[in-house]
């Protein structure tokens, strides 16, 4: 079963929900990078980076790109005055923090840039509901992917 715009709102309450507690410090949110996407990482808070490759303005999604991943974006509670630096600007490199959610139907993704040779790999049953969208016009996204992965390599040592 797929979602329309028209039931997006009322279906969200029903059919998303965190999988697993927040983090423990409140204003924490974890470094990731878009391909370790996953169960796993439902019900946290996540900083995540990539380029936006599309908006919908009926359902408030954004997709989010990394090489051949993507991911939905739920941006509706970061449209103000400052968005339009972003919103309007397809491929624009943008950080997002936000909490992980897993849908149990999947959701319908905003209609892809026409000339995109590569469809990305993508699951619509997660979304990442944004608390904050910030443009990065100088950050390359090797560099974030190589962070992402140190942060996670060093907490997963200190659970040892």
């Amino acid at each position: 079963m797929s979602l329309g715009a028209h039931d997006y709102r009322s279906a969200y309450s029903s059919q998303c929900h965190p999988g697993r507690s927040m983090s423990i410090l409140p204003n924490y949110a974890a470094p990731a990078r878009l391909s370790a996407v996953g169960n796993d990482l439902v019900g946290q808070k996540l900083l995540l980076m990539g380029r936006m490759m599309c908006y919908d303005s009926t359902t408030g999604f954004i997709l989010l790109c990394d090489k051949d991943d993507a991911l939905l974006v739920d941006v509706t509670l970061c449209l103000d005055r400052s968005a339009s630096i972003w919103v309007q600007d397809n491929f624009c490199s943008i950080q997002v923090i936000g909490h992980l959610e897993k849908c149990s139907a999947k959701l319908v993704a905003p209609a892809l840039p026409p000339h995109l040779i590569k469809l990305p790999k993508m699951d619509t049953r997660f979304v990442l509901r944004a608390i904050r969208v910030i443009p990065t016009f100088d950050v390359e996204q090797s560099t974030w992917n190589k962070l992402a992965d140190q942060v996670r390599m060093h907490a997963e040592s200190e659970l040892e």
